[in-house]
């Protein structure tokens, strides 16, 4: 599933590239329906992943999958925190209208509790600053240590 969302986006990417005789603020609209595209597209990916290791009553790797979206959220975070918002509250939303078959598949498994319950107990906003507090954190830390080597 991963590889076909990919290759579209590749594709769609490499369509929008080799149209250079548009004017700029085409090419931003494009940009922008593309980021939008793309975040449906790869929630979908994701929540459909989601339904397939419940299906298959797969808690392990639920439980990495559901761990892997917080790494999306960062990347999103990055890019746009309202793409991230976005993304958080379509997966939050899947995971709570189908709670009982998660509940009944994640059972005594602590991880998968325990990464179904991050997502689905706090807020998109809540979320997105816990991101922005580590990614802060992190650019202190290489401050620290770029001025220590420079020394």
């Amino acid at each position: 599933m991963k590889k076909i969302l990919f290759a579209v986006m590749a594709m769609v990417a490499i369509g929008l590239a080799s149209c250079g005789n548009k004017a700029q603020q085409a090419d931003a609209a494009a940009a922008d329906s593309l980021a939008n595209d793309s975040i449906a597209l790869l929630t979908q990916g994701t929540i459909d992943q989601i339904n397939d290791l419940v299906e298959k009553k797969d808690a392990p790797q639920l439980a990495e999958l559901l761990g892997t979206v917080h790494v999306q959220v960062a990347e999103f975070v990055k890019k746009d925190p309202q793409q991230a918002a976005e993304y958080i509250t379509m997966v939050q939303n899947f995971l709570k209208e189908n709670a009982e078959k998660i509940s009944a598949v994640v059972g005594e498994n602590a991880a998968a509790k325990a990464a179904v319950e991050a997502i689905t107990s706090v807020t998109p906003e809540a979320i997105i600053n816990s991101v922005l507090d580590q990614m802060k954190a992190e650019e202190i830390v290489e401050e620290a240590d770029a001025a220590q080597q420079a020394q």
